[in-house]
């Protein structure tokens, strides 16, 4: 791990920040090809269908993205420490909370999608974002995990980790967007997203599980420190 007091303040600084900004600006790539293909393939009622349940997306996803930063903050602290039981500990609890917050947006959206989709118009409009966020609340838990994970890569500054995580993520959905929505409508969209989610999280944990020889020795929530 690099030490931060040490070097170029500016140089540190925009190391850190570089890989964030790439991947928000691929998630914000991945927003616009996937309003242009379902604009192409499932017609205009579908794009407006998509830019209502974006809003509810961004709703969902904003507290687990918090709670990542969570993570983050202490894990960085607890590293700073020298504190390895606290940091493992903090990383436990965090994905805890983050899963029980997917848990809860799952059943919240997935009981009360028609209500929620219907502040932003009614019709058919509300019917296919409905439709899809039938399919899509259960995939919440997803991002729940990879954010948490996310926070911890961030916290030690495992930011190239962070951002071939989100590489992957998003080429794969754009990838799968092309293939499902001309086939499935909107829903494709929501399968596009599991499908680049599923294979972040794959990715990711095999960077934790071989975090014994590829972090300096740091120990993941699942080692003891003297397996270290």
């Amino acid at each position: 791990m690099k030490d931060l007091t040490k070097g170029n303040v500016y140089r540190n600084l925009t190391g850190l920040a570089i890989p964030i900004l790439a991947g928000n600006l691929l998630q914000l790539t991945y927003n616009a090809v996937d309003s242009i293909v379902v604009g192409r393939y499932a017609g205009e009622t579908a794009l407006a269908a998509v830019n209502a349940v974006n809003r509810v997306d961004d709703f969902a996803c904003i507290p687990e993205q918090s709670i990542s930063h969570a993570i983050m903050n202490y894990t960085s602290q607890c590293d700073g420490a020298r504190n390895r039981d606290k940091m493992r500990e903090g990383f436990r609890k965090g994905m805890i909370l983050e899963l029980g917050y997917g848990i809860f947006i799952c059943l919240v959206i997935l009981f009360f999608r028609y209500p929620v989709i219907r502040l932003f118009g009614s019709g058919t409009m509300s019917e296919i974002g409905a439709d899809y966020l039938k399919v899509m609340a259960v995939f919440y838990l997803m991002p729940a995990v990879t954010n948490g994970i996310q926070g911890f890569f961030r916290g030690i500054q495992k930011m190239q980790t962070t951002f071939i995580a989100t590489c992957i993520q998003i080429t794969l959905r754009v990838i799968f967007v092309y293939l499902l929505v001309p086939h499935m409508g909107m829903n494709g969209a929501a399968y596009s997203c599991a499908v680049g989610w599923a294979v972040m999280i794959v990715y990711q944990i095999v960077q934790l599980k071989s975090a014994k020889n590829t972090f300096d020795g740091y120990e993941i929530f699942w080692y003891n420190a003297e397996d270290v």
